[in-house]
């Protein structure tokens, strides 16, 4: 019924709004619930996408690009906060049906305007702007204010400029970051040696910070954590120093749970360290050169928190073909890998 209505942005009303916040998380619960709790990882599974849902959420932000600029004569005119609100809401479900209405949109319209209001200041002695292209502009407006409007950015350490990128750099708490995937030991055993051997020649280690994003929980709480997208194995190799600097000559389990359950790290750092320490023990050169250099591993210690690159990604879950008509066509990432960085010392 929305799509039949005149103006979609003016029948995006909020009891809609609050029915579509859980209707997607609803759906992949129950087909969570309904499925088998034993999977085989041997055979390989397809997935797929239904057209279905690529279809109407096309129409639903196709139709919300066209009812916008009719709201905005030319750039001097305002905009109607409410309609602000449901372009940016609409924005959030076509990129992520699941969960992507569950954010704080006050935070996210106050910087579409802000950023409207620049844009009316830059623009206002220059010819009036035809529909295609205040389309172009009021869509860029709400990508932008949906990266923007993350509070982490509030707290940036380093803002890198990498050929046409701009890379915003935080730090984060080691045991607070999620992640998706688990770690490859042999790298991992790679880079503990080569933040041990620049400890051993200066004192302290830097790193390329771990490409981060934020994602809501499973609750209704609003709560959002952030989940590692690239650089798990940068993750593990510190936290395997850490260890290490509290039982350097042990790299049994019962030292590796009671090291864990004092600092609060969860069940998959357990068993994914546990991986990893069986490595280090066929690499006795390096677990040699760790116990033998007491004042470097010393350092890691006191390392908390690591350097994170802060990115948007609304699209890196995967779906079933079939389960649900939320599915539409992958649309890649949104940031892919940056061509540079600027590393950041451990903290």
């Amino acid at each position: 019924m929305l799509l039949q209505s005149p103006c979609v942005l003016e029948g995006w009303s909020t009891d809609l709004f609050q029915h579509l916040r859980y209707e997607g998380l609803s759906v992949v619960c129950e087909s969570l619930s309904s499925s088998p709790s034993v999977y085989s990882t041997a055979a390989k599974t397809t997935y797929g996408v239904e057209r279905i849902g690529s279809h109407l959420s096309r129409s639903l932000w196709e139709r919300a690009l066209e009812s916008i600029p009719s709201h905005t004569k030319d750039p001097g005119n305002d905009v109607n906060e409410s309609i602000i609100m449901a372009f940016i809401q609409v924005h959030a479900f076509v990129k992520d049906p699941i969960d992507g209405l569950r954010r704080d949109f006050d935070r996210q319209r106050q910087t579409f305007l802000e950023l409207w209001t620049d844009f009316k200041r830059q623009y206002s002695t220059r010819r009036p702007l035809n529909e295609s292209t205040r389309q172009t502009i009021f869509a860029q407006l709400a990508q932008e204010s949906s990266f923007l409007a993350i509070p982490k950015l509030t707290k940036l350490a380093y803002l890198h400029y990498s050929d046409h990128q701009q890379l915003p750099y935080a730090y984060a708490s080691i045991k607070k970051l999620r992640r998706a995937e688990f770690s490859t030991p042999i790298r991992v055993l790679e880079i503990v040696r080569e933040l041990f051997l620049m400890t051993m020649d200066q004192g302290f280690s830097s790193m390329a910070p771990i490409t981060v994003t934020y994602r809501p929980g499973a609750d209704r709480q609003g709560r959002r954590f952030k989940v590692v997208l690239d650089g798990n194995n940068r993750l593990v190799a510190i936290s395997l120093l850490q260890f290490l600097s509290y039982q350097p000559l042990s790299t049994e389990r019962g030292a590796l749970q009671n090291f864990f359950q004092k600092l609060g790290y969860d069940e998959k750092w357990l068993a994914e360290l546990d991986e990893v320490l069986n490595k280090l023990r066929q690499e006795k050169s390096l677990l040699q050169l760790v116990q033998d250099h007491s004042n470097a591993l010393e350092y890691f210690r006191s390392v908390t928190r690591a350097p994170i690159l802060i990115v948007q990604e609304d699209e890196f879950h995967t779906v079933y073909g079939c389960s649900s008509c939320l599915a539409f066509e992958a649309k890649r990432q949104s940031h892919g890998r940056p061509k540079g960085f600027y590393p950041l010392p451990l903290q």
